[in-house]
């Protein structure tokens, strides 16, 4: 299953797999993660979310390095996608730097998306990122543009200044059961998902499975529980499911190759 993010500089269709991979995995070593996305790409990931501060973007390149040299599986058949995490990077010249030693890390010709991590309130520096952003889209060294942790007057200040062809395309945020897509839940918030949708935005969630901050998880919630048992399923992938019949594309994140082989099981209930 997969979304169309609108067609590159090529005019070809950019299309993302529904349930990626989340390679923010803090708690494990290098060798680890290199093991984790090799092992999720065996078990048919094909969208691989990544950014600047996670620190992994070599290990995630490795590990499908590998995959792909022992399958023969192509690059094109991947959605990889990454993040300008750091404001001090959003400098023109700084910013295409940056992307090409990403591009190095994770030993590959081109990005699928590309995202500004979040939202720093500065128009000009946001202004200046996107531009370098749209040569290297004209350029083919990224295919689609999008957000990370923006919400509503974020998204509407990028679109101001992004062009035609690369208006943000895409929208990751925080999402769970308990609100809308913001991290912190406040009285009188829109559905920023719906509103998102509305534009033209594909929405992902990530964190799907927490509650935080200071939130019972969604995990551990004993009517996602009941829900699961009823269905034979287990809650994590009662609440991915609960993300795509929203609309949301997910990208859960797991060292565990069972909970990787769980999470990829959301489509036939």
């Amino acid at each position: 299953a997969v979304v169309e993010l609108g067609l590159d500089a090529s005019k070809r269709p950019v299309r993302m797999p529904l349930v990626g991979f989340g390679t923010g995995i803090f708690h494990v070593s290098k060798a680890e993660v290199v093991q984790a996305v090799q092992t999720a790409a065996e078990l048919g990931y094909r969208h691989f979310d990544c950014a600047q501060n996670y620190g992994t973007e070599e290990a995630v390149g490795e590990g499908l390095r590998r995959f792909r040299e022992a399958s023969g599986v192509p690059r094109e058949e991947f959605f990889i996608a990454t993040k300008m995490s750091n404001s001090q990077d959003y400098g023109g010249e700084k910013a295409v730097q940056l992307v090409k030693t990403q591009l190095a890390r994770l030993g590959i010709d081109y990005l699928d998306l590309y995202m500004l991590h979040s939202d720093i309130n500065s128009p000009v520096l946001e202004a200046e990122a996107w531009r370098a952003l749209e040569e290297l889209f004209q350029q083919g060294l990224i295919r689609s543009l999008g957000l990370s942790n923006y919400g509503r007057p974020g998204i509407e200040r990028v679109m101001t200044f992004a062009g035609t062809s690369t208006m943000p395309k895409y929208l990751q945020i925080k999402y769970d059961v308990y609100h809308p897509g913001y991290q912190m839940a406040q009285s009188g918030q829109e559905d920023l998902v719906s509103w998102a949708q509305q534009r033209g935005l594909a929405v992902v969630g990530y964190s799907t499975h927490s509650g935080w901050p200071s939130l019972l998880r969604a995990i551990d919630d004993p009517l996602v529980a009941r829900i699961a048992k009823k269905h034979g399923r287990t809650p994590s992938q009662v609440l991915l499911r609960h993300c795509l019949q929203k609309g949301l594309a997910v990208i859960p994140s797991s060292a565990n190759g069972e909970r990787m082989r769980e999470n990829t099981q959301v489509f036939d209930f």
